[in-house]
């Protein structure tokens, strides 16, 4: 996996908090859709992120907190269900996964192993994100691309 390092702006975020296995974040999904689409939060000049707040290896999975949402900017009104998360600023190590959304949980542990091999910088204990960079909705599975974030000192 090709690993590079940014430096990452930070963003805010609405959406739905998920607990539970990695594999329930699409189903967070289908809840969010009904709820942003109708306030026009899915907008093609706003990214869509899942969050994960907690290190899968270290939580059990039942626990396992995640959010799913996109950037929105200040000014538009947000449906009471949805919370605003802040991704901060910093140093991020980035992969990109190409296919399909199943094959994610495979790709972070390669990601992860990797990430101070291929930088020599360390991955921190803070939260890691996903970028989706194409629709779902009209991108076949195998050409989605996923960016992969994990903070680094």
């Amino acid at each position: 996996m090709d690993i590079r390092i940014i430096d990452f702006p930070g963003t805010r975020m609405v959406g739905l908090e998920n607990r539970g296995p990695f594999s329930t974040i699409g189903e967070a999904w289908h809840r969010l859709m009904p709820i942003a689409g109708p306030a026009g939060l899915f907008r093609p000049d706003k990214r869509t992120i899942t969050l994960c707040c907690d290190h899968a290896e270290g939580t059990p999975e039942a626990e396992f907190l995640s959010y799913v949402g996109m950037e929105f900017e200040d000014g538009i009104a947000l449906p009471s269900e949805l919370t605003i998360r802040e991704i901060p600023a910093g140093p991020y190590a980035v992969g990109i996964h190409r296919g399909p959304y199943a094959g994610l949980p495979q790709s972070w542990q390669t990601f992860e192993a990797a990430v101070e091999v291929a930088t020599g910088r360390k991955a921190t204990r803070g939260d890691c994100f996903e970028i989706y960079v194409n629709d779902p909705g009209s991108t076949p599975e195998d050409e989605l691309i996923t960016e992969l974030y994990v903070p680094v000192e």
